[in-house]
């Protein structure tokens, strides 16, 4: 049977792939991403890291193995193979409080592994130097896409967002435990017993377990949307309370800026997306013109919201 393509993917393409021996999830990578051997043994260490936690009952799509190797290369391209899930995603207004709670539930049972790396882990944060950024700022801002006015009104700001989220990392670096790194809604499954299934772990690497919580708290709330449910956020945050999760009450502000810096980061990312870089085809330019629109929106939002959110989390 001919591979049926699934949808979701924003920066690799799966397949669902049948055959006689079983369904599969098969992930191609994206060839301006993996470009190296050094990517490569990233990208084993991080299924690696997927396993470990399936090990110890987090609920975990794990790569399958060939020759101990998780990553196929095969003319010139390169694949992870996953057992097929019946499984779907949530769409941005499918997430209910229900969702909000077994998703804060499940990233404190990872968290409280406290998992220490057995082979290196990449711990480096993604920096832009505010002349580089500035630069491209002003680049994309003359380029007239759909962004560039907003972006434009708001450049002074993303270059303050910037400062702010480099002066957290040394206060997010006094706690580093390895941790999934991108549990937004698009890398988690849920089961016919609306039962979550962790997935796309390439993003695995130490962080502080404060800045991750922060983080899934606010996608699974709705910032993709701009337009964060308080009920849910707070619902999140409480079952990951209960569940044992840690409020670190001195890593609060901290941790907002490590969303922000996640988020600054995927606008530099789809802003040079936009100018052409980082793309195979067409179709690739205009989805980086249409993330660096939103991640932009959501950094707005947070810097509008801030102050509210972090009175919840301290009431908590």
């Amino acid at each position: 049977m001919e591979p049926e393509k699934v949808a979701g993917g924003l920066l690799h393409k799966m397949w669902h792939v049948k055959t006689a021996q079983g369904a599969y999830a098969v992930k191609q990578l994206n060839s301006h991403i993996v470009t190296s051997s050094m990517q490569i043994k990233e990208l084993e260490t991080s299924e690696n890291i997927a396993r470990t936690f399936a090990q110890n009952n987090v609920p975990v799509a794990a790569a399958l193995t060939f020759d101990n190797k998780s990553v196929i290369e095969l003319d010139e391209e390169y694949f992870i193979i996953y057992p097929w899930i019946d499984a779907k995603t949530l769409g941005p207004d499918e997430v209910s409080i229900t969702h909000a709670q077994k998703m804060g539930t499940t990233v404190a049972g990872l968290h409280k592994l406290d998992i220490q790396p057995k082979e290196p882990v990449n711990t480096q944060y993604d920096l832009h130097p505010a002349d580089i950024f500035k630069n491209l700022i002003e680049t994309t801002v003359a380029g007239d896409f759909p962004y560039s006015p907003t972006l434009e009104k708001h450049a002074v700001q993303v270059l303050d967002w910037n400062q702010d989220f480099q002066n957290a990392i040394p206060l997010l670096s006094k706690r580093l435990i390895i941790c999934h790194g991108d549990l937004d809604q698009k890398n988690v499954l849920w089961t016919k017993d609306q039962e979550p299934v962790l997935i796309d772990w390439e993003s695995a690497r130490l962080l502080n377990p404060m800045q991750e919580m922060m983080t899934v708290a606010l996608d699974w709330s709705g910032i993709s949307t701009g337009l964060v449910y308080q009920d849910i956020f707070t619902s999140f945050l409480k079952a990951y309370v209960a569940a044992g999760g840690k409020i670190n009450e001195s890593q609060i502000i901290p941790a907002f800026g490590g969303v922000k810096g996640n988020w600054l980061n995927w606008l530099y990312y789809n802003l040079e997306r936009s100018l052409g870089k980082h793309v195979d085809q067409h179709e690739d330019q205009i989805l980086g013109i249409k993330q660096a629109g939103v991640a932009l929106n959501i950094l707005i939002t947070i810097d509008k919201n801030l102050g509210t959110w972090i009175d919840i989390v301290r009431g908590l």
